[in-house]
């Protein structure tokens, strides 16, 4: 199953590639796809956060009853 997925994505990346530097220059595209990567970093550890904190706020209050 992961093998497939970086296949694909590796092909996906050989194909595109090319024709995303051919249009942007190198810089921007790295910098649009790490603003990419840290706006879904972010969503997805507020996310995580949500759970865990309100999970850790039922541990505290239950031991300080």
């Amino acid at each position: 199953m992961i093998g497939s997925l970086v296949g694909v994505l590796g092909g996906l990346d050989g194909f595109c590639f090319p024709i995303v530097f051919g249009l942007l220059s190198c810089w921007m595209y790295f910098a649009l796809a790490a603003a990419i990567c840290l706006g879904w970093m972010h969503v997805v550890i507020q996310r995580v956060m949500r759970g865990y904190a309100s999970e850790c706020m039922r541990r505290v209050e239950a031991s300080h009853s």
